[in-house]
């Protein structure tokens, strides 16, 4: 497992961190809900099984996001779902401002819901289910759609989404203790699940 990425203080925001050992024991949960906020070419490459699809976007920005975010709440409750979990990436900025909005709003409206993220986002949840064990064979079996092509190794932070890599190659910020390359489909070396080892250690 990664080193976890250091969420930011948020006091007492109304909502709460969820493990990742502790979402795949409640996957299942009648009364739990998965609202995943990434962008559609992300959720496109994989997502946890049962999660419904928000973007980020379609809820904190434009004309129609109050209305989106009502909807959202309204939908939810009309489902029975009791408490909901915010799926980003990371867990560090999007879910958790998103986290923060869905609590208000259920406050202002009566609506009486717990709004947790997932603690890593999906990062960690797909670095849980990459490990080893019966716990990240449970994750695994909840990963839906999931393409590891899409996924590259890295030293410092297991798996990390090819553009994600790329980006910060693009920006000259190579991850300390190792020297990025470009991943190539026809000649990148493979892990285990057909990953792109995106990242080679100079002591090699």
């Amino acid at each position: 497992m990664p080193p976890k990425l250091v969420l930011e203080e948020t006091g007492d925001a109304g909502w709460k961190e969820m493990p990742v050992e502790e979402a795949i024991t409640r996957v299942a949960h009648s009364k739990l809900q998965i609202v995943d906020v990434r962008g559609a070419e992300e959720y496109a490459s994989g997502y946890i099984k049962g999660s419904k699809h928000v973007p980020y976007e379609d809820l904190m920005e434009g004309p129609d996001a109050d209305k989106n975010a009502s909807e959202l709440l309204g939908s939810l409750k009309a489902a029975g779902s009791e408490q909901v979990l915010i799926v980003c990436m990371y867990s560090q900025g999007t879910g958790p401002t998103i986290a923060q909005r869905l609590t208000t709003l259920a406050e202002e409206t009566g609506i009486h819901f717990e709004v947790s993220i997932l603690d890593g986002g999906f990062h960690g949840f797909v670095n849980k289910a990459q490990g080893g064990g019966a716990e990240a064979k449970a994750a695994s079996d909840l990963l839906v759609g999931f393409k590891p092509e899409h996924w590259c190794m890295t030293p410092k932070r297991g798996l990390v989404q090819v553009n994600a890599v790329l980006a910060v190659k693009e920006l000259g910020v190579p991850e300390e203790g190792a020297e990025q390359r470009q991943p190539d489909e026809s000649q990148a070396p493979q892990t285990s699940w057909g990953f792109w080892s995106c990242c080679t250690s100079k002591d090699k």
